[in-house]
């Protein structure tokens, strides 16, 4: 298995763990948090945390802050207090976000 190496700032690397499918959602939901995070911070105003599992372990944190400036996505834990904290496998995941399962069941 090889990780891919992501650069957060000149100091600092995060390794993301390879395979996860929802990578590729959260940096989506990041491009579009981008385009109109300050009309979703006023609509939603919380702070979501994502642990994604693999294997019974979790594999990556990330974080949509929908709370703070004009929004923000991105990798690891809250920096302030998560409203809400979802803990899922990146299996359930895409099976919620591709609509065949329903979370509220």
């Amino acid at each position: 298995m090889v990780a891919r190496v992501s650069i957060l700032n000149s100091s600092h690397f995060f390794f993301k763990t390879a395979g996860l499918q929802s990578n590729l959602v959260f940096e989506e939901i990041g491009r579009r948090v981008k385009e109109m995070g300050n009309e979703l911070v006023k609509k939603v105003n919380a702070i979501f945390q994502w642990d994604i599992t693999k294997d019974g372990k979790t594999a990556m944190q990330w974080t949509i802050d929908l709370k703070n400036g004009s929004g923000a996505v991105y990798q690891g834990p809250a920096r302030s207090s998560a409203d809400t904290t979802f803990t899922l496998s990146d299996e359930d995941f895409m099976d919620v976000v591709q609509q065949k399962i329903n979370p509220q069941k």
